[in-house]
């Protein structure tokens, strides 16, 4: 369930270079009135040519993700949230055509200034810009200047430094508050318009409302009517999307039961999922087709040519979770230094994400092999780790999680250095015969022969004396089902994995 958070307050007055936000409630998304004016005055909608013929092509929309964090680097939100709310964002924006992409990997920023107050740092943040791309910058706070009731803004898009700022914890809510800032950023208004400041309310207003112009809002702004007799000049000027008078900001859970009239006596029904609202909790949230001509038109506008390019990203959608190789699922390393973890490549991957979690400590990576070394972990300790593939224009991919219990050992090296040239023949194997490993041994030496599953079981376990040489030891694949298991090979302490497959 999408959860949206929009909540609005008074409108601060607009000052050169400086956008201002919205700040009576607790929660608001900080672009004002005067911002979205500002915004048509900055990237105006000047595409000339006809719509209709663009509408269902595909566009690819760079984004520039700048994870922020303290100077210390402390405070940084984890990858795996950008890649979820990618996926948001992408759902969100589908019927758009509209489809967004990492632009050449994730900005790692460590300024306190910008972390923490990004709202009063604009030049701070500004200096940190992608100029080929929509610039999100994700932050613990997102407040703005002025911020004198105490209000919290999830996050607020800047017509003057044209970049979007969106706190860390919206992401990590899974909220689609980026979906509405990036709204703001292509010239869509609020469905409220002009409201922003003076929310419905019956004692004001009436139970019919029979005022030409917004009573108490900015000047001029013109009461929408549900007829669409005004509807190209009225509140966002858009004709598929009702007159709501604000009054998401006083609903809860997606309901709206409010009997209210317009001056023609047409009773007002507002589209409560619509992205640019302030209705909370609903199931979904889009955007009408009017905003979608709207979006498209300002993308095609001269003050997006930095936004376009002939590249086309990978989006091939990910529909396999990655099969973790080692370490396997409860395994007891020797060591605690030098793991290196393993997995199977997952088509249509470009690069992977592995996160390593336990004993107080935190590792993450992103990688174009299926494979990576932690930093050097805590002895005798339990971790879980965790591989989600993705790529630049697909974050919804599927992930695998397993365990593994870290030794007391200095080195958790799989190598063994006795054995080597270590093979199962034949491979695939039938489940009704007896394979054959084969290995070279330089001493002769007891080895301790284990099958295990994928999710870690152990299925055969046996002991072998290895000669001097070259070794072949029978290996009793019978009764197990067709699949991929692991051979591990123990000898002095050590452990050697071979993968093989049975068919």
């Amino acid at each position: 369930m999408s959860n949206k958070r929009f909540l609005v307050s008074l409108v601060f007055l607009i000052t050169a270079f400086f956008s201002y936000g919205q700040h009576v409630h607790d929660k608001n998304c900080g672009v004002s009135v005067e911002d979205q004016l500002l915004s048509e005055m900055l990237h105006p909608n000047d595409f000339k040519g006809d719509i209709s013929s663009i509408r269902n092509n595909t566009i690819y929309v760079p984004v520039k993700f700048h994870l922020t964090a303290n100077d210390d680097g402390s405070g940084r939100l984890d990858y795996i949230h950008v890649l979820n709310q990618l996926c948001i964002l992408n759902r969100d924006y589908a019927s758009s055509n509209i489809v967004f992409y990492i632009y050449e990997g994730f900005s790692l920023i460590n300024q306190t200034n910008i972390y923490q107050e990004a709202g009063t740092n604009r030049n701070a943040v500004q200096a940190n810009k992608d100029g080929k791309a929509i610039n999100v910058f994700i932050t613990q706070n997102a407040d703005l200047d002025n911020n004198s009731s105490g209000g919290t803004t999830l996050g607020f898009y800047s017509p003057q430094g044209d970049y979007v700022v969106i706190r860390k914890q919206e992401l990590a809510s899974l909220s689609n508050t980026l979906s509405h800032e990036i709204g703001h950023f292509f010239n869509l208004r609020h469905t409220f318009y002009g409201w922003e400041g003076v929310p419905y309310n019956k004692q004001t207003h009436g139970e019919r409302v029979t005022f030409t112009t917004v009573p108490g809002g900015i000047a001029n702004v013109l009461v929408e009517l549900v007829d669409g007799s005004n509807c190209q000049t009225a509140a966002d000027m858009i004709c598929d999307t009702p007159p709501d008078y604000n009054f998401g900001l006083t609903s809860s859970n997606c309901a709206f039961n409010t009997v209210v009239f317009d001056k023609n006596n047409d009773r007002i029904f507002p589209m409560k999922e619509n992205q640019m609202g302030y209705f909370q909790d609903c199931d979904t949230f889009k955007f009408t087709e009017g905003q979608t001509d709207r979006m498209l038109i300002n993308y095609n506008s001269t003050s997006r040519n930095y936004l376009k390019s002939t590249y086309i990203p990978n989006t091939t959608e990910i529909t396999d979770a990655p099969i973790l190789n080692t370490p396997l699922k409860a395994e007891k390393l020797i060591g605690y230094t030098d793991v290196k973890f393993d997995w199977e490549d997952v088509p249509g991957t470009t690069t992977y994400l592995i996160e390593i979690k336990g004993s107080n400590q935190y590792y993450s990576a992103l990688t174009t092999l299926s494979e990576y070394t932690a930093p050097e972990l805590k002895k005798n300790n339990t971790y879980f780790w965790t591989v989600k593939p993705f790529n630049d224009g697909f974050g919804c991919s599927p992930l695998t999680t397993s365990n593994f219990r870290t030794g007391d050992g200095t080195s958790s090296t799989y190598d063994i250095s006795e054995i080597k040239n270590i093979a199962i023949v034949p491979n695939p194997v039938n489940n009704s015969t007896t394979a054959q490993i084969s290995l070279f041994s330089n001493e002769s030496d007891n080895a301790h022969i284990e099958v295990i599953s994928m999710v870690g079981q152990r299925l055969r376990t046996f002991t072998h004396s290895l000669e001097t040489g070259q070794n072949t030891i029978p290996l009793d694949t019978k009764e197990l089902s067709n699949g991929v298991y692991m051979l591990n090979i123990i000898v002095n302490g050590r452990n050697s994995f071979t993968k093989f497959m049975v068919d």
